[in-house]
């Protein structure tokens, strides 16, 4: 005997389209965004922040008292005894 399903709802994920800067989602600084389209429909999935020299800046620049950058690109740690 054959049952009868209810069709299945299609459910809307929620989708990130900010930028991971120093562990908070927040929007570019320029507040520009770009289009990410599914190749297969042509479909606009989302409206994603889109970073430039600002938003990086912004990411690599080290937080007050956690860590300072060294010469030659290390990291070493801004309460370290000298």
């Amino acid at each position: 005997m054959a049952t009868v399903t209810e069709p299945r709802r299609r459910t809307r994920r929620a989708l990130q389209t900010k930028l991971l800067i120093d562990g908070q989602w927040r929007d570019s600084v320029s507040g520009r965004t770009f289009q990410t389209i599914n190749p297969a429909t042509e479909e606009v999935i989302a409206e994603v922040a889109e970073g430039d020299a600002a938003d990086v800046d912004l990411a690599v620049m080290p937080r007050a008292g956690r860590s300072t950058p060294a010469p030659g690109g290390r990291r070493t740690h801004a309460t370290a005894a000298s």
